[in-house]
C-alpha cells in the first residue's frame, strides 16, 4: 500500500503501519475483548464490544527491539497512551533490519451480540456461512487472527488467535450452556514425513475456552493441553469425529471466547457453536473411539456405527424440539430426507445408558 492511513468505516477501525507485523511483539487496547492477534501476513486484529468508544483507546504495545524497530518521530504513536481512533492518522515506522515500505493493517472489530437464545454459528464454506463473510453488520460473533482461507471452519494457525461470541446475559432462571466442536489437525515431521504429530504430541500446546460477564474478567471453562483430560483429537476437515463439548454458563455471562494461547506446531479448528438453554451430556474419549455418525452434512440417510449396542437415537432442532426418535436403529441407517435444512443435535443413547451427542447438518 502506498498510503499509510487510519480509517474508521462502519465500526471497523484500521491502522496501517509501514512495517511487517513481526515488528509488534504485543498489541493491546484496554477494554478490548481480545488481545491483538499478530500474524506474519501483515495484519493485527483486536475485537471490542459494540459500544466501545473508539475516541478514547488506551493502547499498549511492545516493539521488536531485536529488529531495531521504532516509530518514526515524525508521526509519533505513543505507547501506554490514549489514542483517538476515529481520526485519520499516518504512522511511519523505521527499522534497522526490516525493509521499508511494508504495511501492517491493525483492525479493531466491533462485536454485535446476538439478541436472543438459542444463538448458533456454523460454517459450511459457502457464503454467507464462511469465516471470511464477517463484516461490521455480523451478529453474534467476531474473531482476531482466524485463518479465513479455511472458510468452512474457524481455523487457528498461530498463537494469540481468538474467536468470540456475544449473546444476551444468562438469566437467573433455567440452565444455559455453550456447545461446540473443537478438534486438531495433524502435522508431519519436517525431517521425516512418515512421522505424524497431533495435539497431544506437542508439549507446549495450550488452548482455553473462557466466559465473561463484562469482557474484562474471564472465567476459564476448560483448558486443553497435551496432557489434559480431555485433550484435543485430530480429525479430518471439515467433518470432525470429535465430540460436541458442552459447558454450563453462569448467571450474567454474555461472552464466550476460544483462545489459542500457545500453538506448538499444530492447527486447531472450532465450529458448530450454540448457546442455548439446557446442557449436553458428552461421552469420554474411550467411548468416542467406538462411535461414528456420518455423512455430515447429510441429505438422505444418516448412518451410525458403534462397538456398543445402541438403545435409541433422537434428533433435536436447535430450539430444543425433538423432531425424530428411532429405537434400536437398524444397520441401514436413519432416513432423514424429510427434515428441513438446518443443524440438528443427534443424541445417541446406548444400552448401558451412556450418551453421545453430536451435531449434523441437513442439506
Amino acid at each position: 500500500m502506498k498510503a499509510k492511513i487510519f480509517t474508521l468505516l462502519f465500526g471497523c477501525a484500521m491502522i496501517s503501519f509501514g512495517s511487517m507485523a513481526q515488528n509488534f511483539e504485543t498489541f493491546t487496547i484496554d477494554g478490548a475483548l481480545t488481545i491483538g492477534a499478530i500474524r506474519s501476513t501483515g495484519t493485527v486484529e483486536v475485537v471490542v464490544p459494540a459500544d466501545f468508544d473508539l475516541t478514547k483507546c488506551m493502547v499498549h504495545y511492545d516493539l521488536d527491539a531485536a529488529a531495531g524497530v521504532e516509530i518514526d518521530a515524525a508521526t509519533p504513536f505513543v505507547n501506554n497512551s490514549v489514542v483517538n481512533l476515529s481520526d485519520t492518522m499516518t504512522i511511519k515506522m523505521k527499522s534497522t533490519a526490516v525493509p521499508a515500505g511494508k504495511d501492517v493493517v491493525i483492525t479493531v472489530k466491533k462485536l454485535n451480540s446476538a439478541s436472543e437464545f438459542p444463538f448458533s454459528v456454523g460454517f459450511t464454506g459457502t457464503a454467507p456461512n464462511t469465516t471470511a463473510s464477517w463484516n461490521s453488520s455480523t451478529i453474534g460473533w467476531a474473531f482476531a487472527g482466524i485463518d479465513t482461507g479455511q472458510a468452512q471452519v474457524a481455523r487457528y494457525g498461530t498463537s494469540g488467535v481468538s474467536f468470540i461470541v456475544g449473546f444476551p446475559a444468562i438469566p437467573a432462571e433455567g440452565v444455559f450452556s455453550v456447545d461446540y466442536n473443537l478438534w486438531s489437525v495433524t502435522s508431519k515431521d519436517k525431517n521425516d514425513p512418515s512421522i505424524i504429530y497431533d495435539y497431544k504430541d506437542k508439549a507446549n500446546s495450550d488452548f482455553v475456552v473462557q466466559a465473561s460477564v463484562d469482557g474484562l474478567a474471564w472465567r476459564t471453562l476448560v483448558q486443553y493441553t497435551a496432557t489434559s483430560n480431555p485433550t484435543l483429537k485430530a480429525s479430518p476437515t471439515p467433518t470432525p469425529t470429535a465430540p460436541i463439548f458442552s459447558h454450563k454458563l453462569e448467571i450474567g455471562e454474555k461472552f464466550v471466547k476460544w483462545v489459542y494461547v500457545t500453538r506448538d506446531g499444530i492447527n486447531v479448528n472450532v465450529d458448530d457453536i450454540t448457546v442455548r438453554q439446557g446442557v449436553l451430556t458428552a461421552i469420554n474419549d474411550m467411548e468416542l473411539a467406538a462411535v461414528a455418525v456420518y455423512p455430515n452434512p447429510v441429505q438422505g440417510t444418516l448412518h451410525l456405527t458403534s462397538e456398543k449396542e445402541i438403545s435409541k437415537v433422537m434428533l433435536y432442532s436447535l430450539d430444543g424440539q425433538q423432531v425424530m426418535q428411532v429405537n434400536q436403529p437398524s444397520t441401514n441407517g436413519l432416513d432423514v430426507q424429510h427434515l428441513v435444512k438446518g443443524i440438528y443435535l443427534v443424541k445417541v443413547v446406548f444400552d448401558d445408558q451412556t450418551v453421545y451427542t453430536t451435531k449434523v447438518t441437513k442439506k
